[in-house]
């Protein structure tokens, strides 16, 4: 870029900004919505989390009682024998 044309560029630049006024609670305001957005987000994962555990408990035992009554849950081998 030519020193002109940046020369040019600043001085536009500089008499754009003159013409911006600074509100006293801009920050406070974004940083309030950006915090909230957080929680949102915190909150919304913390519910998901919840519906997919719960979901897979809930199918978990309704294959476990789905089964016959009286067939063994966890083993097909014989029971042990007692001493």
């Amino acid at each position: 870029m030519s020193a002109d044309v940046e020369a040019r560029l600043r001085e536009t630049l500089a008499s754009l900004a003159a013409d911006v006024e600074q509100s006293p609670s801009a920050y406070r305001r974004a940083q309030a919505t950006w915090r909230r957005r957080e929680r949102r987000r915190r909150v919304l994962l913390v519910v998901l989390a919840t519906l997919v555990i719960g979901g897979a408990d809930a199918v978990g035992l309704w294959v476990l009682n789905s089964g016959p009554e009286h067939a063994p849950v966890v083993f097909d081998g014989p029971a042990p024998v007692s001493r």
